[in-house]
């Protein structure tokens, strides 16, 4: 972890999280609904919250189950950096992480919640 850290001074926590995201971002893309920068910011936000609790950041930060399923993504993306660092492929890493059911459940939630954003909302007297 060193190598991607580094030692003093320690670079911020939003860079590394962006490098590392972008280095892992095809096993991460289903999970994340291919918003990379909204989940490192959701991230930083929720990080500077916890270390300043600062009324002004709560919003801002992930709470409940949003801060759930934020911690079981950056669970995936410490998987993703371990299983490279031994050496497995970007292909091997996919296919290692689509096996876990948690993955598959996180995919299917970002899916469903995606296409509910994409989809137009019924138009009043449109019959729906």
């Amino acid at each position: 972890m060193l190598d991607h850290l580094g030692v003093k001074p320690s670079p911020p926590f939003q860079n590394v999280l962006r490098s590392l995201v972008e280095r892992h971002g095809g096993a991460l893309d289903p999970i994340l609904s291919k918003r990379r920068d909204a989940f490192v910011n959701q991230a930083t936000n929720t990080l500077h919250y916890i270390q300043q609790r600062s009324a002004a950041d709560y919003l801002a930060a992930s709470h409940g189950s949003d801060l759930y399923w934020l911690m079981q993504k950056l669970r995936f993306l410490i998987k993703a950096c371990f299983l490279t660092d031994l050496g497995f492929s970007s292909d091997q890493v996919i296919a290692f992480l689509q096996r876990n059911d948690y993955y598959q459940h996180i995919s299917a939630l970002e899916a469903a919640r995606e296409k509910a954003r994409t989809q137009p909302l019924p138009t009043a007297g449109s019959g729906e």
